[in-house]
Parts: C-alpha cells; sequence; structure tokens
C-alpha cells in the first residue's frame, strides 16, 4: 500500500486541486443520478475536516485522473463523501486502491471508524464495500431526497497504527 504522492499497481495518489474540477466533474456526473456542483467541491477545499484524494494512472507520458475520493475527519471517524472512478476503469483495483489509501490517511490522522452510505440499488459498491469490510450498521430513511431512495450506513473499524496491510 502506498500512501499519498505514492505508486502502487501503476496508480498515483495526489490531493484533489481545483485544476483536477473539469477531470472530477465529469466523473461525478457519470458516477451519480445527483451529482456535486462545482460550489460543493470549492467548499470542501475551504473546510478544515474535509480531505481528498485523487487516482491517477500513467498513460503516454501524460497523467490521468482515474477517481477521487472525498472524505471528512471528526474526532475519531472518518466520514466518507464520495468516491467515484471513471466507467471505463472500474473493475481495474482503482476504487479498492482509493478506499484503502483514504483510510490509511485516516488512520494516521488518529481515526478508529469509517462510515459512508451507499444506496441500497448499487450493488456493486456494497459488494466493494463488504470485501473491504464495511457491515450495514443502519439505514437513513429517505436520505437520497430526489430518488426517495434509503441508505444504507456501513462503517467499519480502522486498525490502530493502520499504516499496514490489515486494511
Amino acid at each position: 500500500m502506498s500512501s499519498e504522492n505514492g505508486r502502487s499497481n501503476s496508480f498515483l495518489l495526489e490531493p484533489m486541486t481545483p485544476d483536477d474540477l473539469e477531470d472530477v466533474l465529469a466523473i461525478e456526473t457519470a458516477a451519480f443520478p445527483s451529482p456535486w456542483s462545482r460550489n460543493l467541491f470549492l467548499e470542501e477545499f475551504s473546510s478544515s475536516v474535509a480531505r481528498n484524494l485523487t487516482i491517477r494512472i500513467s498513460s503516454r507520458g501524460r497523467s490521468i485522473l482515474v477517481g477521487y475520493a472525498v472524505f471528512r475527519i471528526a474526532a475519531d471517524e472518518v466520514d466518507i463523501q464520495r468516491i467515484a472512478v471513471k466507467p471505463e476503469f472500474r473493475r481495474r483495483s482503482a476504487a479498492t486502491f482509493l478506499i484503502k489509501a483514504l483510510l490509511q490517511k485516516a488512520g494516521k490522522e488518529g481515526c478508529t471508524q469509517a462510515f459512508l452510505e451507499v444506496r441500497p440499488s448499487n450493488e456493486a459498491a456494497i459488494r466493494l464495500y463488504e470485501k473491504l469490510g464495511f457491515v450495514v450498521k443502519g439505514i437513513r430513511k429517505s436520505y437520497y431526497v430526489e430518488q426517495g431512495e434509503d441508505a444504507l450506513v456501513m462503517g467499519r473499524d480502522i486498525p490502530a497504527g493502520s499504516g499496514s496491510s490489515e486494511l
């Protein structure tokens, strides 16, 4: 496992910057029925509790942004707000690598628990989260207002000293 600005499996992790927003918004629109706006992403850059990562690959001498994660750290918990990967790069371990990296980063910042919300209809994401040790902790009724869909709240422990392969 690599940390921020590290490489593994040909992936490069870097913090998201405002210069990444065009690529991020394109992925966001493809990934979510109710995508975040540019302004919501910009607000994350100014929040003291917000963190973010991008995942890139190198192709023909240039870096291509293929996914991102936005998460918030408060006390000893990390709340994963957004994770998305370009459709053509799904099922290539990018999301797994990204989630493990954000858990590792959160663990280094003292987090012991991770949480996220996911649509019950998003079976692929649920399988991925379960593979990474997340379990259903509860349901938020009508969480996705536009679609009237509930959210599953999933969580997992982050091992102490989570720079390890336990993630």
